[in-house]
């Protein structure tokens, strides 16, 4: 088999490979629980909120002006 190598690139042994996709799965694995962990935080923010505005949970009270 003929490989076309440009400059610039490398040749990376499989077991090498291997242990890069390892890595990088497990680097983005942590990202997940970083992002997992930011946005449960903004949704207890966005539930604290919403039940101080509706004093509890009740409907909002809302005036249409004409």
């Amino acid at each position: 088999m003929e490989n076309a190598i440009h400059a610039g690139e490398r040749i990376i042994p499989a077991a090498d490979s291997k242990a890069l996709i390892q890595s990088l799965k497990a680097s983005q694995h942590a990202h997940d629980e970083v992002w997992k962990a930011e946005v449960l935080d903004l949704l207890r923010l966005l539930n604290a909120t919403l039940t101080s505005v509706t004093e509890g949970g009740n409907a909002m009270k809302v005036t249409i002006l004409k």
